[in-house]
């Protein structure tokens, strides 16, 4: 995909929707600015992580399906011994 943005006043550059969602970009995502010459190369790096922090939670980001293992990793806590623990310490 090749298009025309503009530079603004801070030096900043939106990138097109249409490329972010290909690339599958989210705001707070790395990139690795290469410059040669009068071109400019913008790169996506890709972090070793699948997990987003989405309004205050880490939401996990695969692009693929998961398996019936995952949700039993990440619901190791029992809720009711914490519920237990939070009374405890209100007494």
């Amino acid at each position: 995909m090749t298009t025309a943005v503009t530079l603004d006043e801070a030096g900043r550059v939106v990138m097109p929707k249409a490329l972010r969602d290909e690339l599958h970009l989210a705001p707070g995502d790395l990139s690795a600015l290469e410059a040669e010459g009068d071109s400019v190369n913008l790169r996506p790096v890709q972090s070793a992580s699948h997990l987003r922090k989405k309004r205050g939670v880490w939401v996990f980001h695969g692009g693929g399906k998961t398996s019936a293992a995952v949700p039993a990793v990440c619901c190791a806590i029992s809720v009711p011994s914490e519920i237990a623990i939070i009374a405890n310490t209100r007494k």
